[in-house]
Protein backbone atom coordinates (compact mmCIF):
# COMPACT_ATOMS: atom_id res chain seq x y z
CA UNK A 1 0.00 0.00 0.00
CA UNK A 2 2.02 2.53 -1.11
CA UNK A 3 0.86 6.06 0.02
CA UNK A 4 -2.97 4.77 -0.31
CA UNK A 5 -5.56 4.39 2.95
CA UNK A 6 -6.39 0.73 2.22
CA UNK A 7 -10.03 -0.62 1.58
CA UNK A 8 -12.17 2.39 2.83
CA UNK A 9 -15.74 3.44 2.72
CA UNK A 10 -16.43 7.22 1.50
CA UNK A 11 -20.33 8.47 1.14
CA UNK A 12 -20.12 10.43 -2.00
CA UNK A 13 -19.90 14.43 -1.09
CA UNK A 14 -19.74 13.75 2.26
CA UNK A 15 -17.84 11.30 5.11
CA UNK A 16 -15.18 8.75 4.73
CA UNK A 17 -14.17 5.72 6.73
CA UNK A 18 -10.50 4.65 8.06
CA UNK A 19 -8.79 2.63 5.98
CA UNK A 20 -8.23 -0.96 6.41
CA UNK A 21 -4.76 -2.59 5.45
CA UNK A 22 -2.32 -5.49 6.32
CA UNK A 23 -4.33 -7.98 6.66
CA UNK A 24 -5.40 -11.27 5.18
CA UNK A 25 -8.15 -11.82 6.89
CA UNK A 26 -11.68 -10.24 6.99
CA UNK A 27 -12.58 -7.39 9.08
CA UNK A 28 -15.51 -5.49 9.79
CA UNK A 29 -15.64 -1.72 9.43
CA UNK A 30 -18.14 0.83 9.22
CA UNK A 31 -18.97 4.44 8.52
CA UNK A 32 -21.76 6.58 10.51
CA UNK A 33 -23.03 9.64 8.09
CA UNK A 34 -26.46 11.78 8.53
CA UNK A 35 -28.22 11.66 4.99
CA UNK A 36 -29.72 14.98 6.71
CA UNK A 37 -32.47 15.99 4.56
CA UNK A 38 -31.04 14.16 1.56
CA UNK A 39 -33.40 11.50 0.02
CA UNK A 40 -30.47 9.21 -1.37
CA UNK A 41 -27.18 8.60 -0.59
CA UNK A 42 -24.24 6.87 -2.90
CA UNK A 43 -21.80 4.80 -1.13
CA UNK A 44 -18.31 3.66 -2.54
CA UNK A 45 -16.42 1.64 -1.53
CA UNK A 46 -12.95 2.16 -2.72
CA UNK A 47 -9.29 0.55 -2.44
CA UNK A 48 -6.42 2.33 -2.54
CA UNK A 49 -7.99 5.44 -0.88
CA UNK A 50 -8.09 7.71 -3.99
CA UNK A 51 -4.86 6.57 -5.32
CA UNK A 52 -1.24 4.43 -3.98
CA UNK A 53 -2.86 0.97 -3.31
CA UNK A 54 -1.58 -2.63 -4.25
CA UNK A 55 -3.00 -5.66 -3.36
CA UNK A 56 -6.71 -7.07 -3.66
CA UNK A 57 -9.53 -5.66 -1.42
CA UNK A 58 -13.36 -8.08 -1.17
CA UNK A 59 -16.13 -6.63 -0.14
CA UNK A 60 -19.13 -8.84 1.22
CA UNK A 61 -22.19 -8.29 3.67
CA UNK A 62 -23.09 -4.60 2.90
CA UNK A 63 -25.89 -3.48 5.21
CA UNK A 64 -27.24 0.12 6.32
CA UNK A 65 -28.58 0.65 9.74
CA UNK A 66 -30.43 3.37 11.29
CA UNK A 67 -29.09 4.69 13.97
CA UNK A 68 -31.70 7.12 14.36
CA UNK A 69 -35.59 8.21 13.97
CA UNK A 70 -36.74 8.38 10.01
CA UNK A 71 -36.96 5.92 6.99
CA UNK A 72 -33.22 5.36 5.71
CA UNK A 73 -35.14 3.04 3.14
CA UNK A 74 -34.84 5.83 0.23
CA UNK A 75 -31.26 5.89 0.76
CA UNK A 76 -31.25 2.33 0.07
CA UNK A 77 -33.51 2.65 -2.93
CA UNK A 78 -31.56 5.17 -3.78
CA UNK A 79 -27.79 3.24 -4.08
CA UNK A 80 -29.81 0.21 -5.86
CA UNK A 81 -31.36 2.80 -8.34
CA UNK A 82 -28.18 4.56 -9.07
CA UNK A 83 -26.14 0.57 -9.53
CA UNK A 84 -29.37 -0.21 -12.21
CA UNK A 85 -29.33 2.48 -13.90
CA UNK A 86 -25.56 3.81 -14.40
CA UNK A 87 -25.80 3.31 -17.65
CA UNK A 88 -28.36 6.04 -18.56
CA UNK A 89 -26.49 9.14 -18.88
CA UNK A 90 -27.50 11.92 -15.85
CA UNK A 91 -30.38 14.11 -16.39
CA UNK A 92 -29.83 17.84 -16.57
CA UNK A 93 -31.36 20.40 -14.62
CA UNK A 94 -32.11 22.77 -17.21
CA UNK A 95 -31.37 22.84 -21.03
CA UNK A 96 -27.63 24.31 -21.77
CA UNK A 97 -27.30 26.07 -25.38
CA UNK A 98 -24.40 24.92 -26.53
CA UNK A 99 -21.48 26.12 -29.07
CA UNK A 100 -20.47 22.17 -29.82
CA UNK A 101 -22.80 19.76 -30.30
CA UNK A 102 -22.44 16.69 -29.49
CA UNK A 103 -22.23 13.67 -31.08
CA UNK A 104 -24.63 11.00 -29.72
CA UNK A 105 -22.89 7.92 -30.74
CA UNK A 106 -19.30 9.45 -29.50
CA UNK A 107 -21.09 10.43 -25.90
CA UNK A 108 -22.89 7.01 -25.93
CA UNK A 109 -19.05 5.52 -25.81
CA UNK A 110 -17.50 8.12 -23.43
CA UNK A 111 -20.55 7.73 -20.86
CA UNK A 112 -19.67 3.76 -21.00
CA UNK A 113 -15.96 4.44 -20.24
CA UNK A 114 -16.61 7.02 -17.45
CA UNK A 115 -19.40 4.82 -16.20
CA UNK A 116 -17.04 2.16 -15.32
CA UNK A 117 -13.04 4.20 -14.89
CA UNK A 118 -14.69 7.86 -13.52
CA UNK A 119 -18.12 7.54 -11.93
CA UNK A 120 -16.87 6.30 -8.43
CA UNK A 121 -14.87 9.52 -7.98
CA UNK A 122 -16.23 12.30 -10.15
CA UNK A 123 -19.64 11.00 -9.51
CA UNK A 124 -22.89 10.83 -12.29
CA UNK A 125 -23.34 14.28 -11.72
CA UNK A 126 -19.54 15.46 -12.36
CA UNK A 127 -19.38 16.93 -8.77
CA UNK A 128 -16.40 15.11 -7.60
CA UNK A 129 -16.10 15.05 -3.47
CA UNK A 130 -15.67 18.38 -1.85
CA UNK A 131 -11.81 17.68 -0.42
CA UNK A 132 -11.50 14.23 -2.06
CA UNK A 133 -11.97 14.13 -5.66
CA UNK A 134 -11.85 17.50 -7.57
CA UNK A 135 -14.68 18.47 -9.85
CA UNK A 136 -14.88 17.75 -13.56
CA UNK A 137 -18.23 20.08 -14.33
CA UNK A 138 -16.94 23.57 -14.42
CA UNK A 139 -13.65 22.88 -14.36
CA UNK A 140 -10.85 24.72 -16.47
CA UNK A 141 -8.32 22.05 -16.15
CA UNK A 142 -11.76 20.02 -18.14
CA UNK A 143 -12.76 22.72 -20.60
CA UNK A 144 -9.06 24.65 -21.40
CA UNK A 145 -6.15 22.93 -23.72
CA UNK A 146 -7.44 18.98 -24.20
CA UNK A 147 -3.81 18.10 -24.12
CA UNK A 148 -4.55 19.06 -20.01
CA UNK A 149 -7.00 16.29 -19.68
CA UNK A 150 -5.71 13.90 -21.94
CA UNK A 151 -1.95 14.10 -19.69
CA UNK A 152 -3.95 13.96 -16.63
CA UNK A 153 -6.10 10.31 -17.86
CA UNK A 154 -2.82 8.98 -19.48
CA UNK A 155 -0.17 9.85 -16.70
CA UNK A 156 -2.15 10.16 -13.32
CA UNK A 157 -1.94 13.67 -10.98
CA UNK A 158 -0.74 14.04 -7.71
CA UNK A 159 -1.87 16.77 -5.75
CA UNK A 160 -1.90 19.58 -4.20
CA UNK A 161 -4.23 21.35 -6.98
CA UNK A 162 -6.86 23.61 -6.93
CA UNK A 163 -9.84 23.14 -9.14
CA UNK A 164 -13.24 25.79 -8.94
CA UNK A 165 -11.82 27.14 -5.88
CA UNK A 166 -11.70 24.14 -4.26
CA UNK A 167 -8.14 22.27 -3.25
CA UNK A 168 -7.38 18.80 -3.23
CA UNK A 169 -4.22 16.57 -2.35
CA UNK A 170 -5.19 13.43 -3.35
CA UNK A 171 -3.29 11.33 -6.30
CA UNK A 172 -5.34 10.07 -9.39
CA UNK A 173 -3.76 6.81 -11.01
CA UNK A 174 -2.66 6.49 -14.75
CA UNK A 175 -5.32 4.85 -16.44
CA UNK A 176 -2.94 2.42 -18.72
CA UNK A 177 -5.78 0.23 -19.29
CA UNK A 178 -7.53 2.87 -21.90
CA UNK A 179 -6.40 3.27 -25.81
CA UNK A 180 -6.45 7.04 -27.27
CA UNK A 181 -10.01 5.86 -28.80
CA UNK A 182 -11.54 5.24 -25.33
CA UNK A 183 -9.66 8.50 -23.84
CA UNK A 184 -10.53 10.86 -26.88
CA UNK A 185 -14.38 9.29 -25.93
CA UNK A 186 -14.48 9.89 -22.74
CA UNK A 187 -12.65 13.58 -22.77
CA UNK A 188 -15.09 14.61 -24.82
CA UNK A 189 -18.04 13.19 -23.11
CA UNK A 190 -16.52 14.90 -20.04
CA UNK A 191 -16.62 18.30 -22.24
CA UNK A 192 -19.21 18.36 -23.70
CA UNK A 193 -21.69 17.09 -20.76
CA UNK A 194 -23.09 19.00 -17.49
CA UNK A 195 -22.33 22.90 -17.70
CA UNK A 196 -19.13 21.78 -20.10
CA UNK A 197 -19.04 23.11 -23.39
CA UNK A 198 -15.76 22.54 -25.35
CA UNK A 199 -14.62 21.04 -28.35
CA UNK A 200 -14.43 17.18 -29.06
CA UNK A 201 -11.01 15.47 -28.52
CA UNK A 202 -9.57 12.73 -31.26
CA UNK A 203 -8.12 9.99 -31.05
CA UNK A 204 -5.10 11.46 -32.99
CA UNK A 205 -4.64 14.38 -30.39
CA UNK A 206 -4.69 11.75 -27.56
CA UNK A 207 -1.93 9.77 -29.71
CA UNK A 208 0.14 12.85 -30.43
CA UNK A 209 -0.08 13.72 -26.58
CA UNK A 210 0.52 9.77 -25.40
CA UNK A 211 3.77 10.16 -27.60
CA UNK A 212 5.16 13.46 -26.25
CA UNK A 213 4.38 13.04 -21.99
CA UNK A 214 4.51 8.90 -22.41
CA UNK A 215 7.83 8.64 -20.94
CA UNK A 216 7.27 11.03 -18.23
CA UNK A 217 7.30 7.99 -15.58
CA UNK A 218 5.39 9.82 -12.63
CA UNK A 219 2.26 11.37 -12.06
CA UNK A 220 2.05 14.94 -13.15
CA UNK A 221 1.59 18.30 -11.23
CA UNK A 222 -0.62 21.17 -10.91
CA UNK A 223 2.59 22.85 -11.88
CA UNK A 224 3.26 21.03 -15.02
CA UNK A 225 -0.50 21.00 -16.24
CA UNK A 226 -0.05 24.94 -16.85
Amino acid sequence: NKGGRGAMFNIHGGEASNGVSGTADWKEFSIEFDSGSNSEALLHCLFGGYGGGTGTAYYDDLYLHALGSGDISGAIDAVAKFHASAGAPPVAAKEIVRKHKPDPAVHERGLAVYSLTCIACHGPDGKGVPGAFPPLDNSEYVTGDPSVPARVVLLGLQGPIEVAGQKFESIMPPHTDLNDAQIADVLTYVRQNWSNDAPAVTAEMVKQTRAKWGNHGKPLTAAELK
